[in-house]
C-alpha cells in the first residue's frame, strides 16, 4: 500500500492540477448556461408581455438569441421594443429574431455583408419543427449550404 502511495504522490500535483482545471472550466460553462437560460427567460417574459401568446417560430428563433453576448441581446431588447405592441405583430418580431440570428452567424462570422432578401422569409417558410432543427445546425452550414436547403 505504501508503495502505491509514495509512487503517486509524484503524479498528486499534477492530477490536482488537471481536477482544478476541470472544476474552473465547468464553473465557467455553468456560469453561461445560467447566462443563457436567464436571457431566454427574460426574452420570452418581455415578448409575452409586449406582443401577447408565443407562436412556435417565435419560440424556436428565441434558443439562438439567448446565446448572443450581453450587449447584443441588449440592442436586440431595445430594437424589439421599438416595434408597435400588440398581437398582431408577430411577423415583425420574427423577421428581426431571424435577422439577428442569421447575422451573428453569416455577417459576423465575415461569410456575408448583407443577407440575402429571401433568406429570412424562406427561413420562416419552415415548419416549427424543421425551423428548430435547421437553427441547432446552423453553426456548422455555410450560407450555401443554408441557401441550398432553403431554396
Amino acid at each position: 500500500m505504501a508503495i502505491r502511495y509514495a509512487m503517486a504522490t509524484p503524479h498528486a500535483p499534477l492530477f490536482q492540477q488537471h481536477l482544478e482545471a476541470a472544476q474552473q472550466k465547468g464553473r465557467v460553462e455553468g456560469k453561461e448556461e445560467g447566462r443563457e437560460e436567464g436571457q431566454r427567460m427574460i426574452l420570452e417574459s418581455f415578448l409575452q408581455v409586449r406582443f401577447g401568446e408565443l407562436d412556435p417560430r417565435t419560440v424556436a428563433l428565441i434558443l439562438p438569441i439567448s446565446a448572443l453576448p450581453v450587449a447584443e441581446f441588449t440592442v436586440l431588447l431595445v430594437q424589439l421594443s421599438t416595434l408597435p405592441a400588440g398581437h398582431n405583430e408577430h411577423q415583425q418580431v420574427q423577421n428581426l429574431l431571424a435577422q439577428t440570428v442569421l447575422g451573428k452567424w453569416f455577417i459576423q462570422s465575415g461569410q456575408l455583408e448583407e443577407l440575402p432578401v429571401n433568406l429570412i422569409p424562406n427561413l420562416l417558410a419552415l415548419s416549427p419543427e424543421n425551423l428548430s432543427s435547421l437553427l441547432l445546425e446552423l453553426p456548422q452550414l455555410s450560407i450555401e449550404e443554408l441557401t441550398a436547403r432553403l431554396a
